[in-house]
């Protein structure tokens, strides 16, 4: 009975993820065009011969690339939790480059 309330909670877990992504989903998009609009424009500016310390401390540019990529992580995050048990996604965002939570170093390749 415990696992049977364990499935139904981690069902409704995914639910509730997949419903965020799928809110998520137009703000994501218009955000990776953006972001790919400002590294264009970054590119083409003095700022990209500037330290990277000087950018962040004053390009307004910085500010709104931090903005943009606020729902561009959050979307990585929920697809990354959403990943189905044994998919690539899921066995990437297990690796220690790719999670916040620790992993054995044992199950990751050097290659």
């Amino acid at each position: 009975n415990n696992n049977n309330n364990n499935n139904i909670t981690k069902n409704d877990e995914n639910k509730k993820r997949e419903s965020k992504l799928k809110s998520l989903l137009p703000t994501y998009l218009a955000s990776v065009t953006k972001i790919r609009m400002i590294v264009l424009a970054q590119s083409r500016s003095i700022w990209y011969l500037l330290p990277r310390s000087i950018y962040k401390a004053f390009s307004p540019m910085y500010r709104e690339e931090e903005r943009t990529m606020g729902p561009i992580r959050e979307f990585a995050r929920l697809t990354c939790e959403s990943a189905k048990e044994g998919s690539p996604l899921a066995l990437l965002s297990r690796r220690s480059s790719h999670s916040s939570s620790p992993e054995s170093s044992s199950s990751s390749s050097t290659t």
